[in-house]
């Protein structure tokens, strides 16, 4: 059959006319006004048609959503790395021992212009012009940033030098001429630019945060982020939660921001639906004059309005609720290492899957989890001051606010997070055990009794194993050993969140059969069950087994039911708690999907939206600090999206350092330092933190001893020949 002969000038398909429109032309063509269109773009930092539509979808009965008042912008430079993780220790240990300064309000920054407006169809011209600006300014960027402290009765902060602040105001007046030809006026800072740690504070307190400031190296290393925020514009005025123990002063705004904890549905028509995770906007006046514990507010999620329970909310910083357009690093190194990354990531990923939430009629419980979601890693990581707090369930009864649904049982005691590495993996058992153990028709075989006894396929078939191995029999072992452990110190699990990889998964399944919380098995696999997990005449072992012998036994001879094993605690799979990336530079694993994991018989949470997502991971590169960054990351969000209970989160030797280590207050460790202790941490090793009072973490001991065992040779029979 003769070849077809290529087409000069051929129509551009269907597809590809479509791939070229600009997210406002597709929102147009769904059937959105203009103005909602621009409006939902603005919202959510023009992420996405998804993102702005699920946005307009929240919003359909905000009174609001037709008003054109643009939006309040503004122009911050921020922290990162070890400077941030520091000024964000000193925050909270003086919200705990001092209570809320003026600081408490915002994320740590140096104000370079006054708040500005930019109409919604412009917002994407002014970040642009941002990144304009600064690749002009790259030559006269310094490589280091050094702070000089200042400390006054009434005041404690960090100042830039004349030099740094004159590259900075010259940045920023160039930006406002880009700007004034749109008709955007921006008004650059004409005083001294510096990052204030705390003010507003009562003069007995001066002492101890002056002594707590002490911890905070100006000279700390920091790559500084010029950032680009912008508010609702119904969050008026500059001073929200910074008068504290005074009056304010005549024509600031008194409105607070809340964050939810709890959900409520509504019982009177003039009551606000509330999901955990959105933040509401509430009068100060409100909140201090209320005589029943019910205040009007305002939901950031949906912009509606409606009273609400006043102990279901919880103070935050303001700016825990603005958007976050553009993060440009104002270093030429950090700048080169961006390649051709986008120049602002997905810092919106938390308001996606809150807007998710909505749109099913699912309860609020079910949507609680995805509706509380930390900003982008690697947007902006550490913005939150204050500690994951869990304030008393609301009251009930006379005129008191609703009482709060009942959650599920809780130990007596404090909050704990477990931290494992998963069980011996088969690739570093045996080596290139694929060829070994797949015929050609890539059909598995087991050539070794402590290899799986059988193995589904993947899409991707046996190749797929290559990065994302099984574990051994022994590695289910030591995972239901290390359950049963804690189900003998009486060590209870609410949530486990868990790393794509396989060998993870299997872990948490077989962590969670030890303590009794085991989900299905997948088909024709096997599970080793002691005396006590059930009644053997009703398996058909009509000998007497010692209490403490086990048999191997596969899903076909027992009913799972009769055995106890109810499918009680899901796993969540979450992407942010893979590797270092820097371990798969030639590329990560085809993880399987949480509906395959599914349908492979774990009992996976398939509507759970992870706080980072697999395209995040192989969409980028990752520094060590950056690395620490995401697991501490993960390990906020998944404290704060749970709100109570105890957490196991399942991953790698790494994690247990990744996702505690700062949690604890502690630095993130070189990759000198992280390499060097890798190998002191075994298969199934596990830690625990426990959160004291004041919201601090703490590493315990486990309460059981660890777990330890020979390396066992493989027999060759040709040595008794």
């Amino acid at each position: 059959m003769a070849s077809l002969p290529p087409r000069k000038g051929s129509t551009p398909s269907k597809g590809a006319r479509q791939s070229s429109l600009s997210s406002l032309e597709v929102l147009l063509q769904l059937g959105f006004s203009q103005n909602r269109a621009e409006k939902a773009l603005a919202a959510t930092g023009d992420r996405g048609v998804q993102l702005a539509s699920d946005w307009l979808l929240a919003h359909v009965n905000d009174p609001h959503i037709d008003a054109a008042e643009p939006r309040d912008f503004y122009l911050y430079l921020c922290p990162t790395g070890a400077l941030l993780q520091q000024l964000t220790h000193f925050r909270r240990r003086a919200l705990a021992q001092c209570g809320r300064n003026g600081a408490h309000a915002l994320l740590p920054h140096v104000t370079l212009a006054a708040p500005f407006k930019v109409p919604h169809h412009l917002v994407t011209a002014a970040a642009e012009a941002l990144d304009q600006v600064v690749a002009c300014h790259l030559a006269q960027l310094p490589d280091r940033w050094p702070l000089e402290r200042y400390v006054s009765q009434n005041y404690m902060g960090l100042f830039l030098n004349d030099g740094q602040a004159d590259v900075l105001k010259k940045m920023t007046a160039q930006l406002a001429r880009e700007l004034g030809r749109h008709n955007v006026q921006l008004e650059p800072q004409t005083k001294s630019l510096h990052l204030t740690m705390a003010y507003q504070f009562p003069a007995a307190h001066f002492a101890q945060l002056e002594e707590l400031s002490k911890a905070v190296d100006p000279e700390a290393s920091s790559v500084w982020e010029l950032r680009l925020y912008s508010r609702d514009p119904r969050l008026h005025g500059r001073e929200v939660h910074r008068v504290l123990y005074a009056p304010p002063p005549s024509g600031v705004c008194r409105t607070q921001v809340h964050r939810v904890l709890y959900a409520h549905v509504p019982r009177e028509s003039d009551e606000l639906e509330l999901v955990v995770g959105d933040y509401v906007y509430v009068s100060r006046d409100s909140v201090q004059s209320s005589p029943d514990g019910w205040v009007a507010a305002t939901s950031w999620l949906t912009g509606q309005s409606g009273h609400l329970p006043l102990n279901y909310i919880q103070p935050t910083a303001e700016s825990d609720s603005w958007t976050l357009h553009r993060a440009v690093p104002l270093s030429v190194t950090a700048l080169a290492e961006e390649g051709d990354r986008p120049a602002h990531a997905s810092s919106q990923e938390r308001l996606r899957q809150s807007l998710s939430s909505l749109g099913s009629q699912s309860s609020l419980q079910e949507g609680a989890a995805a509706a509380d979601r930390p900003r982008s890693v690697y947007d902006n990581v550490l913005v939150t001051d204050d500690p994951p707090a869990r304030p008393a369930a609301p009251a009930g009864g006379g005129g008191a606010p609703a009482v709060r649904p009942a959650p599920a049982a809780e130990p007596a005691g404090p909050r704990q997070l477990w931290v494992a590495r998963h069980g011996e993996r088969v690739d570093f058992t045996y080596g290139q055990w694929i060829p070994f153990c797949f015929d050609e028709t890539g059909k598995y075989v087991q050539k070794d009794l402590n290899m799986p006894v059988t193995l589904q396929a993947r899409p991707d078939g046996p190749k797929g194993f290559a990065k994302d191995s099984p574990i051994t029999q022994v590695g289910r072992v030591q995972a239901r050993l290390t359950g049963e452990a804690m189900k003998r110190h009486n060590v209870k699990i609410h949530h486990v969140f868990c790393s794509p990889s396989l060998r993870c998964a299997e872990t948490a399944y077989f962590i969670l059969a030890g303590l009794g919380l085991q989900q299905q098995l997948p088909p024709s696999d096997c599970v080793c069950l002691t005396v006590s997990d059930c009644l053997w005449p009703g398996l058909g072992l009509q000998q007497q087994l010692p209490p403490s012998d086990c048999v191997c036994l596969t899903v076909s001879d027992c009913l799972w039911p009769g055995l106890g094993l109810q499918q009680q605690l899901p796993l969540r799979m979450e992407p942010g708690l893979f590797e270092w990336l820097v371990w798969y530079a030639d590329g990560l694993p085809s993880f399987l999907s949480p509906e395959e994991l599914r349908s492979w018989g774990f009992n996976v949470d398939t509507a759970y939206r992870p706080l980072v997502s697999v395209h995040e991971l192989r969409e980028r590169s990752e520094s060590c600090e950056q690395y620490y960054a995401r697991s501490h990351f993960v390990t906020q969000g998944v404290l704060r999206s749970t709100g109570s209970g105890n957490v196991l989160l399942v991953g790698h030797a790494a994690t247990l350092d990744c996702c505690t280590r700062q949690q604890t207050g502690h630095q993130a460790r070189s990759a000198a330092e992280l390499r060097s202790f890798l190998g002191k941490i075994p298969y199934c090793s596990i830690v625990a933190m426990e959160e004291r009072s004041g919201g601090h973490w703490h590493l315990k001991e486990a309460p059981f001893p660890p777990l330890t065992h020979s390396h066992n040779q493989r027999f060759d029979i040709s040595i008794l020949k």
